[in-house]
């Protein structure tokens, strides 16, 4: 499957292995993917596309702030953190 901007993927080799981002950009040989918090959609991280699992939820890049991918990718990232509403 090739990469596409707005996919979801999980990071499999570096010192970020393990996180999840988003797809900002694709370019000939690296994917720019960003979090929100240490890679912002201002700055993204490139990375090779062999090093990323592909997931199957998409993310509406079109008006999604720093703050929102940060809010999309929580459930990823945290998984066994509870929401403290729920409480």
């Amino acid at each position: 499957m090739l990469l596409e901007a707005g996919m979801l993927v999980q990071s499999r080799a570096g010192h970020d292995k393990g996180r999840f981002f988003a797809v900002i950009a694709v370019n000939e040989n690296f994917a720019l993917i960003a979090d929100g918090k240490e890679h912002r959609l201002q700055s993204p991280k490139k990375k090779n596309p062999k090093h990323l699992a592909i997931l199957t939820e998409r993310a509406d890049l079109a008006n999604i702030t720093d703050g929102g991918l940060r809010k999309l990718l929580h459930k990823y990232n945290y998984p066994n953190e509870t929401n403290k509403s729920e409480e």
